[in-house]
This record gives structure tokens, C-alpha cells and sequence, in this order.
């Protein structure tokens, strides 16, 4: 008696990357088969909405960043209404923002060598959050493909996307803006503290000289009047910054120096023209004076020589 031959056929387990970035097609045509009678806050593109901002929450509290946290969470407000309504651009576009961001992160990780923990668990939420976005976006292809009526655009579709539109545009502005200011590029490549120092030392260095030269001989002169040692406008700038410099030895002392060099190039004769610009504005409010702008300039450099190491002191926030 022959034995009969069973032949067993074995499914090929999938890897959980494969399983979170890409669902059965089954769940996918279940999803559309109870899109109309699921509650809203049970489906995908409510899910997918609701990991989007627990993830910027994540952000701000990991990084206590709340500023930006309410700043993006209104901006992606459009891209919300987007994901609720099924627009399946709003899928695609959470999948580049993120794809963009998760790149972003791995590079700065790179630069710093920080150990795989981190990159793996960049690349577990990002497989994620691309998951989620690839199974909104099969569901509401397979549903505009059965119902013609789901395509249909309302008004608040209009008004929102004329409010994505808006928003957008002032995102671009706003990274073009970044990309072509000097003190922006100055502040990402070495810090805004260490451009404020910066900032702080060149005014001192430069501008306040070359802003009351006149003045400091004018008083140079005064002070040769009944003196036997002579001094010039030379003397009395020397004394000056010897004083700031050793008032500010240990901070100044750790700035980069090719940080010195870039704020120079890039912001040094901006910097002196709207500091002359806002000292004789200022001067003039505080001495509440109609005299001309000599000598307002006059006093004002007066009073800097007079100041004390207080005044001199670069405040570090």
C-alpha cells in the first residue's frame, strides 16, 4: 500500500520593515470596504494624523523647542485638513517632508559620530511614518477607483488650499531668506551666541573708534590744554579698548577666530552703519537735547569713555 505524499506549502514570513512600510492588500481593500461607516477618528489617515503630531510633540519636549512646536503644528494645519479629506498628495508630501528630515538627521548624526542606537531608531520611526503614509494613500486609491464621487472638491477645499498656498509661500521665503542672510549663514555655522560675542567685539574694535574719532581728539585737545604730556584721539582709543579687552579676557578669549574673520566680510560694514545710525537716535532721547548732531556724537563718546566695567561687560544669554 502506497503511502500518500502530502506536499506542505510554507508562507514566507515577512520582515517587520517590509510589514510596517508595506500592509497586506487585504487590510487595505478591508479599509475601503468600511470607509464610509468607520468613525473618522478610527481610520488610517486620522492615525497617520495623529503619529504626525505626537512626533512634533516628541520634539519639543525631548528638545524644549515649544516655540516651534506651535509654529508647525499651525502650519501643517492645511496638510491636516488634507490627510482627513483623502487627498493623496497630502500623503505624499508628509512621506518627502519626512524622508527629507530622516536624511537631515543622519547626516548631522554622522558629523558628530554619534553610536547606531540613534540611526536606528531614525530609521524605525521613519519606517513608520512612510508606512502609514503608503497605506493612506493605497486606501484612497483603491476607494477613488470604486466610488467617482469621492473626487469631488468642496469649497473649504478651495479655501484651504488657497491657505496651504499662503503658507508655502512664506515657508520658501523663509528658507530662501535663511539661505541668503549673512548673520543667519554666520549664526547656523558657529552659533547665535558666538555671533552676538562677535557682533559685540567688532562694534568695540571698530565701529565706536572710527564712530568718535573726532570726538576723542576734540577731548584729547581739551585735556592738552593745561597738561604737559600730550595725547591724541590715538591715545584715548588705545585706553579704551585695553579696558573693554581685559573686561572681556575670558570670553573673547575662547571665539574662533575665524568667526572674527567671517563677521568682518559678511557683516562688518553693515554693522557699523546701523550702529551709527541707532547711537545718535538713542543719544538723542537720552540727552533729550535739539543741539546738532555733532555734538549729541560729542557726548555720547564722552560717555563711553566714562563708562564702567558694567557697561563694558559682554552679557553671555
Amino acid at each position: 500500500m502506497k503511502k500518500k505524499i502530502v506536499h506542505k506549502t510554507h508562507t514566507k514570513e515577512r520582515n517587520w520593515f517590509s510589514a510596517m512600510l508595506w500592509v497586506d492588500e487585504s487590510v487595505v481593500r478591508e479599509n475601503v470596504e468600511v470607509y464610509d461607516v468607520l468613525p473618522w477618528y478610527k481610520s488610517v489617515r486620522f492615525f497617520l494624523l495623529c503619529f504626525v503630531y505626537g512626533s512634533f510633540l516628541l520634539t519639543a519636549i525631548l528638545y524644549h523647542e515649544w516655540i516651534d512646536y506651535i509654529l508647525i503644528s499651525i502650519l501643517f494645519i492645511p496638510i491636516g485638513y488634507f490627510i482627513m479629506r483623502g487627498y493623496r498628495f497630502a500623503f505624499v508630501l508628509m512621506a518627502v517632508l519626512k524622508l527629507y528630515d530622516s536624511i537631515s538627521r543622519l547626516f548631522v548624526l554622522d558629523q558628530y559620530h554619534v553610536s547606531g542606537g540613534s540611526v536606528i531608531g531614525i530609521l524605525i520611526w521613519t519606517t513608520l511614518w512612510l508606512g502609514l503614509c503608503i497605506t493612506a494613500y493605497r486606501v484612497e486609491t483603491l476607494r477613488r477607483s470604486k466610488n467617482k464621487q469621492s473626487k469631488t472638491v468642496t469649497k473649504w477645499d478651495k479655501v484651504f488650499f488657497c491657505v496651504l498656498g499662503i503658507f508655502t509661500g512664506l515657508i520658501v521665503y523663509g528658507h530662501y531668506y535663511e539661505r541668503t542672510d549673512p548673520r543667519i549663514q554666520l549664526e547656523n555655522k558657529y552659533g547665535v551666541q558666538n555671533v552676538a560675542i562677535a557682533e559685540d567685539l567688532y562694534i568695540h574694535l571698530v565701529s565706536i573708534p572710527q564712530f568718535c574719532d573726532a570726538s576723542w581728539q576734540k577731548a584729547a585737545d581739551v585735556y592738552n590744554e593745561d597738561k604737559a604730556e600730550k595725547v591724541n584721539a590715538k591715545d584715548v582709543t588705545d585706553r579704551y579698548l585695553q579696558r573693554y579687552l581685559a573686561v572681556n579676557e575670558d570670553v573673547l578669549s575662547m571665539l574662533l577666530e575665524s568667526l572674527g574673520e567671517d563677521f568682518v566680510n559678511l557683516l562688518g560694514q553693515k554693522t557699523t552703519e546701523s550702529f551709527s545710525r541707532d547711537a545718535i537716535k538713542l543719544a538723542r532721547q537720552k540727552f533729550e537735547t535739539k543741539v546738532n548732531d555733532s555734538d549729541v556724537l560729542y557726548m555720547l563718546c564722552i560717555m563711553l569713555l566714562t563708562a564702567d566695567e558694567t557697561a563694558l561687560k559682554i552679557n553671555i544669554k
